[in-house]
């Protein structure tokens, strides 16, 4: 496995250990984007001719009608020719990672359309094989339920581009929809119901145990002390099975146990993947439950990991934490005492050499449990002043210089 650079947020990849991630192929992009841009151009035409008759209009437009059925007209045959294409397997298969399913709300979206649009379609194209027959009636009603339907869509589609535009887990999708994109740092996330089953080579005994965080090279397991610690030591379990009731079979992989602690009657292990980064990548992220958890949940900003004291007032009360990562919008923290989620604190930074203080307010919006006595909490920063931001960008530029000083020591 390529070395990993600690850097941010969670682990950040050397270039040579960057996977490249395929949400659809190039035939299916091709596919959404010739669509998006017929179905735009017919709701432009269409709506212009609509304000135009309906006298409202600032100016007078020519006839657009013509205009709006030939561009009909191609999107239906373009729509037709480029989805026989894109299921025509390739030649040859490209060396990078799809996943198998849409996420839910990218198939509700996608059966909605392909409905509505097909309704659609059907009404227009009627319109125009009878443009030539005198039954006034007809199309009277196929121009009514023509209308009825675009505008059906129209709030569908207003909230698709919205997603896709300003909802953060949709932005990275939609990355995925214009081109290959390379993972440039690891995602540790924790699943709901994500259970797996330890065994060994032979596949005798099954060790079962819950899964509360994982990322792309390993995974923290919390498993229950039993009459099994007599037959088998941990570090003899070389596999794996993933086991959630999203995933259609479970998912068997490698791995190593490489430490281990008890905890309140149970066993809580540190577990790595034996395969390379690109072999478990092709294996978690081609299932959707894994994609959304360790693609698409990006933060908005990139934290680094850092060890700096801090000054906690919660509730009128002093409190001394440890900050463990740091970034523009937010920090983790440590600290002996539990605090209320949802609650807003103030935190004070001072460092002596060299010579930053920061003092900010902010509200918990993180909050897991490390051992019995202490938890850890992810803060996300309040309005923020022009010289707190300069303070944060001071405290930044301090953890990177120290970043890369270990670095050079490391190397020297």
């Amino acid at each position: 496995m390529q070395r990993l650079e600690q850097d941010v947020g969670f682990e950040m990849l050397s270039h040579a250990s960057r996977v490249k991630v395929s949400r659809f192929t190039r035939r299916i992009r091709l596919l959404h984007w010739y669509n998006a841009a017929s179905i735009i151009g017919l709701y432009i035409l269409g709506i212009s001719q609509l304000v135009e008759l309906s006298g409202m209009g600032l100016y007078v437009l020519q006839d657009l009608r013509p205009m709006h059925f030939k561009l009909g007209i191609a999107w239906l045959v373009g729509v037709l020719i480029l989805t026989i294409i894109a299921r025509v397997k390739p030649a040859h298969q490209r060396d990078v990672i799809s996943t198998d399913k849409l996420v839910v709300k990218q198939r509700i979206f996608l059966y909605a359309s392909s409905i509505i649009m097909t309704l659609m379609a059907l009404t227009g194209l009627a319109m125009y094989l009878l443009r030539g027959i005198d039954v006034p009636e007809v199309r009277s009603i196929l121009l009514t339920l023509h209308g009825l339907i675009a505008f059906s869509y129209l709030p569908v589609l207003s909230f698709h581009i919205y997603l896709a535009l300003l909802q953060r887990d949709s932005r990275q999708s939609l990355r995925t929809m214009i081109t290959d994109v390379r993972l440039k740092y690891l995602i540790h996330n924790y699943i709901p119901n994500l259970r797996c089953l330890l065994t060994d080579s032979e596949g005798v005994l099954l060790i079962q145990g819950c899964i509360n965080e994982i990322s792309l090279i390993g995974f923290h397991v919390k498993i229950k002390k039993g009459q099994w610690q007599q037959q088998v030591s941990l570090n003899n379990l070389n596999y794996v099975e993933l086991l959630h009731p999203d995933l259609d079979q479970a998912l068997r992989l490698k791995v190593r146990v490489i430490n281990s602690h008890p905890s309140q009657g149970e066993l809580r292990a540190e577990v790595k993947f034996r395969s390379s980064l690109q072999v478990t990548a092709e294996a978690l992220l081609s299932r959707a439950l894994f994609f959304r958890a360790l693609f698409l949940a990006r933060r908005t900003h990139p934290r680094l990991s850092c060890n700096l004291p801090v000054e906690i007032e919660y509730d009128g009360k002093p409190l001394v934490g440890l900050v463990v990562d740091f970034c523009k919008g937010g920090m983790g923290f440590v600290v002996p005492v539990s605090l209320k989620k949802g609650s807003s604190i103030q935190v004070k930074i001072k460092l002596i050499n060299p010579g930053l203080s920061l003092c900010v307010s902010g509200k918990i919006l993180v909050k897991e449990t490390i051992t019995a006595n202490d938890w850890c909490y992810g803060l996300s920063f309040s309005k923020l002043d022009r010289s707190q931001k300069k303070q944060i960008l001071e405290v930044l530029m301090h953890l990177r210089i120290q970043r890369r000083l270990k670095e050079l020591n490391a190397k020297n």
